[in-house]
């Protein structure tokens, strides 16, 4: 049995290589991975045809919240059923690192909190609007990575595990909404230069502040710093990919 990263030969007994650091897939058991025959020549994997049945539920959950104008965060609900199954089904049927796994994780929480910054409104019961976009948003962005810090220094195999590209992507999304929120409270606070009304660019960062404004901040400050960290790390990444690569070619 060879790795699939970077073919280096391993016994069966191997749940990981000692040499890249990479999962090392074993036949599945899971239910999820049987497949579906729906004829002599077309089958389908079980885990497939949820996913599919799955985004059908989402893309119902929309149209009908579109029917009702979005008043009722059927959209949401929907979103945290189909996606949040998905997740699930993924853990249960592949084994994935600490950093793979949370980054699947942030990834989804990111897309409910960018759905119920604008559509967590419910008529008549609750407007979810203002604490997600001034308290949850920054709190999450901060908590998101140091979590992903902690997995990429603490994980056993460090960041041999990580998968550079999403991990890149991953960094620079969280960069990116911290920016954006950053730039909305500036202009909310220093409206009278811009000569926009504060309520035409985002007023749900006025109903917490000043504790949003300074959620807001530091949720900035602190993706610039890990931004900046996350690409010295990826620098000795692939300088230490590179000399193992071709320094074992020279020897």
């Amino acid at each position: 049995m060879k790795c699939s990263r970077c073919g280096f030969t391993l016994s069966n007994d191997f749940d990981r290589c000692p040499y890249c650091g990479n999962f090392i897939a074993k036949s599945s058991t899971s239910p999820f991975d049987t497949k579906i025959n729906f004829t002599d020549n077309i089958s389908v994997k079980t885990k497939t045809l949820i996913y599919v049945i799955l985004i059908n539920i989402l893309f119902a959950g929309v149209l009908v919240d579109w029917f009702l104008n979005f008043k009722y965060g059927i959209t949401v609900l929907s979103y945290f059923v189909s996606f949040g199954s998905m997740l699930v089904i993924e853990f249960i049927s592949k084994k994935t690192s600490p950093i793979s796994s949370f980054e699947k994780i942030n990834f989804f929480i990111l897309g409910l909190l960018i759905l119920m910054s604008g559509l967590g409104k419910i008529e008549n019961v609750v407007d979810a609007r203002p604490l997600v976009v001034g308290i949850m948003f920054p709190s999450y962005l901060i908590l998101s990575n140091i979590v992903m810090l902690l997995c990429l220094f603490f994980a056993k195999g460090g960041n041999k595990k990580m998968h550079p590209f999403i991990t890149t992507f991953a960094v620079l999304v969280n960069l990116t909404f911290s920016s954006i929120l950053f730039a909305f409270t500036l202009v909310n606070k220093y409206s009278g230069p811009f000569s926009i009304p504060q309520e035409a660019i985002f007023p749900f960062l006025e109903e917490y502040a000043p504790a949003s404004n300074i959620l807001n901040y530091v949720s900035f400050g602190f993706n610039v710093l890990f931004f900046v960290n996350f690409v010295l790390i990826f620098i000795a990444f692939v300088a230490s990919k590179v000399k193992t690569k071709y320094g074992s070619r020279t020897n």
